[in-house]
């Protein structure tokens, strides 16, 4: 004999937790399906080199164990540190819920993925539309491309005038 509990959107039966469209799914794969997912960083490389992989990960899994999927690299050793996001896959996970860590959050915040993001929720609002809200994220792309050039420049100049000093 099998209880079955049942509340406004989610069935309990035995020991599997399970939503009304997802009955076809193995309890295993419905733990997954409701498990806290965070955005983090993943470290790799040596002993005093850092180099991070951005993943969206099981809030309890190890800092370095598994991951659901690796959103992109960050490598602070490089300055500016050079940074590789998927943007569409990182509002992807913040759309179903995702929490970025601190520092995820920031880096995230520096390509512009939180303002995507932003931007995608006024158009479910009916603020914007999908070619305003595009105009907006490639204006601001192109500006902060434009200042990290100008960062890249001034480091340049700043090396060749100690070079020749010395």
């Amino acid at each position: 004999m099998v209880k079955i509990l049942q509340f406004s959107f989610v069935h309990i039966k035995k020991d599997c937790i399970f939503a009304p469209e997802l009955i076809t799914r193995s309890c295993t794969s419905l733990i997954k399906f409701f498990m806290p997912v965070k955005i983090r960083l993943q470290r790799h490389g040596k002993k005093g080199k850092p180099f991070y992989w951005i993943v969206a990960a099981n809030s309890r899994a190890k800092r370095d164990g598994k991951f659901l999927e690796k959103l992109g690299t960050y490598n602070p050793v490089s300055n500016p540190a050079q940074i590789e996001i998927d943007v569409d896959a990182a509002v992807k996970w913040l759309k179903n819920g995702a929490q970025p860590s601190d520092t995820a959050r920031r880096i995230l915040s520096y390509k512009g993925v939180l303002l995507k993001y932003h931007l995608l929720g006024g158009v479910a609002k009916g603020a914007l539309t999908e070619e305003q809200a595009e105009a907006k994220f490639k204006a601001w792309l192109d500006e902060k491309a434009n200042k990290v050039s100008s960062k890249e420049q001034k480091l340049a100049k700043e090396k060749a005038d100690a070079k020749a000093k010395a």
